[in-house]
């Protein structure tokens, strides 16, 4: 063995193990490569996750919002339903007092009307009589 045959040899023998040390770097650097990936993968889910929360959170208090303003509605309706109600029945009551305030006006205009042709005809009674007071009289004076 030469010389040459020694630095070959040696050369050969550390090319083999910065082979071997370098595919055993590359393995655990990807394992930690992995374990870095898996890491920020569950750090990522884990704030997808918070995120979702605080959104759920926060949709959850307006639709409960939401919820409290339809039932103040649907008593406002309700109350506006018993309003209008009310007042249906108080507009027929007022109509049907009406018709009967209509119909006693009707009775009081028939009653002026045969009252007042009484009175004209006691008028013409009355102009009558007063004619022949006053032919009486006059008769009365002539003699």
């Amino acid at each position: 063995m030469t010389l040459n045959d020694i630095v070959m040899a040696m050369t050969f023998l550390s090319s083999a193990v910065a082979l071997y040390f370098s595919t055993r770097k590359q393995k655990h650097d990807e394992a930690n490569l992995d374990a870095d990936t898996i890491g920020k993968l569950y750090d990522l889910i884990d704030r997808q996750e918070k995120r979702y929360q605080d959104l759920k959170t926060e949709l959850t208090s307006e639709i409960n919002k939401l919820r409290e303003e339809i039932e103040v509605l649907r008593e406002e309706k309700q109350d506006r339903e018993n309003t209008i109600e009310t007042l249906r029945r108080e507009n027929a009551e007022l109509t049907a007092q009406v018709q009967n305030y209509n119909a006693q006006v009707q009775d009081y205009n028939t009653q002026v009307e045969k009252l007042t042709a009484i009175l004209g005809k006691r008028d013409k009674r009355i102009r009558e009589l007063e004619k022949q007071v006053a032919e009486l009289t006059a008769r009365f004076n002539a003699m």
